[in-house]
């Protein structure tokens, strides 16, 4: 039986890179007369469910606020959207009929972003 995933498949956005999925582990079985596979074991031809590569990232926020009286204070924020700027895979090509079927041509992640915020309470 083909093996589905390959983990270790390059990503170029061209579209060159490494197939991730194997397209020989979704083509139909041949049946016999009586509608019987020849072959067990292999995954549907639609893929509605198919995870891409494992992937992590990390995001935090920090806040500080300052009282000035009861009712008045500044509260200063900054966000970190992916903050170590990590670049992951992306998800699979699952069309089928696509040329592209199996192959990840692209990130999962965009670049790390940074929000500043203050704000003043009265």
């Amino acid at each position: 039986m083909p093996v589905v995933i390959n983990s270790g498949a390059s990503v170029k956005t061209d579209g060159s890179g490494e197939r991730y999925l194997n397209p020989d582990a979704f083509k139909l079985v041949q049946v016999t007369g009586s509608n019987v596979p020849l072959r067990l074991g292999t995954a549907p031809v639609r893929l509605p469910n198919v995870r891409g590569p494992a992937s992590f990232y990390e995001d935090f926020g920090i806040k500080k606020s300052f009282a000035f009286t009861e009712t008045r204070n500044l509260e200063i924020r900054a966000d970190f959207l992916n903050a170590f700027n990590r670049a992951g895979r992306g998800n699979p090509n699952t069309d089928i009929t696509s040329a592209l079927f199996g192959k990840i041509t692209g990130a999962r992640f965009g670049p790390r972003n940074i929000q500043l915020e203050a704000r003043f309470n009265f």
